[in-house]
């Protein structure tokens, strides 16, 4: 159970940044469109798996990015290369999700 509440304490933490917590605000989005426009249970599956990648994305790059500044706040080449990594392992996810995204919206309104 201790490690049910510490994994809890981490996502309430998480979801205090605010880029998590805009990553959040477009998942609410997003199932709302997809639940609005009627989308069947496995492209709703997919919207919720792909929300599911780019928001832990974030999370990791998140707590990537506080280890990095508990090591240093000055500026470390290396540092910055952590952080673009992680931010890239981000921006790919969400450039799947977009892609997935296009894909369904094409299905029901643009004939794929």
């Amino acid at each position: 159970m201790k490690k049910f509440k510490v994994a809890f304490i981490g996502i309430y933490e998480a979801f205090k940044h605010p880029s998590v917590m805009i990553q959040g605000i477009l998942a609410i989005v997003a199932l709302g469109c997809g639940s609005w426009l009627k989308f069947e249970f496995y492209d709703m599956l997919l919207i919720v798996l792909c929300i599911g990648l780019v928001i832990v994305s974030e999370i990791f790059n998140t707590a990537i990015e506080f280890l990095c500044d508990l090591y240093t706040l000055e500026y470390n080449e290396k540092i910055k290369i952590i952080k673009d990594i992680s931010a890239g392992g981000v921006l790919f996810a969400a450039i799947i999700s977009l892609a997935i995204a296009l894909m369904l919206f094409g299905k029901y309104y643009g004939g794929f």
